[in-house]
This record gives C-alpha cells, sequence and structure tokens, in this order.
C-alpha cells in the first residue's frame, strides 16, 4: 500500500493528541486546533473569509443555474436535470436541479442538489483514499483478527 504523504501523517497525529474519545465513540477535538495546524501563512481569518464565500457561491450556484436553464428544461420536457459546476481552487462547488422530484408522498418541483467537493484536485489527491484504507487495515486487523 502507498504510503501516506508526510504533511497527512503529521496532520493524523496532532489530531489524535488533540482529541479524546467516550465510551460511546464520539470524540472532542481541543478547540483551535484547525487554526494551529494552518500552514503559517495562512490566518484562521483568511479561512473563514474564504468559507464565508464559498457558502455565498454555492448559495448563489443554483439560482444562476435555475435562471439560466429552466427555460432550457421547460422547452425539453425530455430533459431531467439541469447540472452546474464552479472550480473553487483545488474544489468543486456544484448544483443540480431536478426537475421533479419524489420525496414521500410529495412531488417536489426543482430540487436543487448542492455540493462542496474538497480536493478535486492537487498535492493531496489521492488521499482520502489512502487513508480509507489504512482506516480498513486497521479495521480488519484489530476486529477480525485480520479474517479477511
Amino acid at each position: 500500500m502507498k504510503d501516506l504523504n508526510k504533511h497527512t501523517r503529521a496532520l493524523a497525529d496532532s489530531l489524535k493528541a488533540a482529541m479524546t474519545i467516550g465510551d460511546n465513540g464520539a470524540t472532542t477535538t481541543a478547540e483551535g486546533w484547525y487554526a494551529t495546524s494552518l500552514p503559517e501563512t495562512v490566518t484562521i481569518d483568511q479561512v473563514k473569509t474564504i468559507q464565508e464565500h464559498n457558502s455565498a457561491v454555492t448559495a448563489a450556484l443554483p439560482i444562476a443555474l435555475a435562471e439560466l436553464g429552466m427555460p432550457v428544461l421547460k422547452a425539453n420536457p425530455a430533459l431531467a436535470q439541469l447540472t452546474a459546476s464552479v472550480a473553487a481552487g483545488h474544489d468543486t462547488i456544484s448544483a443540480d436541479i431536478v426537475r421533479e422530484y419524489q420525496h414521500g408522498k410529495s412531488t417536489i418541483n426543482g430540487h436543487v442538489i448542492s455540493a462542496h467537493t474538497v480536493n478535486a484536485a492537487g498535492p493531496y489527491r489521492g488521499e482520502l483514499a489512502l487513508a480509507v484504507k489504512h482506516v480498513r487495515a486497521m479495521a480488519d486487523d484489530l476486529l477480525t483478527g485480520g479474517a479477511k
């Protein structure tokens, strides 16, 4: 198995040291850990400013998509949904508008599905997949004695 990036490993070690876990499996992380983990040139205020902007873009995207795309959806009854995405640095902000969505007994016209996909590209691309493999290997060893 490919090794985790050294920075990912260091963050995991730092997080583990900042976390406590209860008997119910829920953890708490020391307040302020995230801010202290940032690169030296990045402040928590800068992060918050970017997060606020991304939140606004996430809200604006389905509005723009609807205003641009609803006439197309109306003109093409076979079209099931509209889709849009915006590159946000290494991340992607996306929105889908589904023509007709069943929610229990209710039908929702113009159902919006929004997402902010983190680490869609960049130097840590693939790290989450490696982390998942690491966790699954630990689970196999610790929970099943490696029986899998």
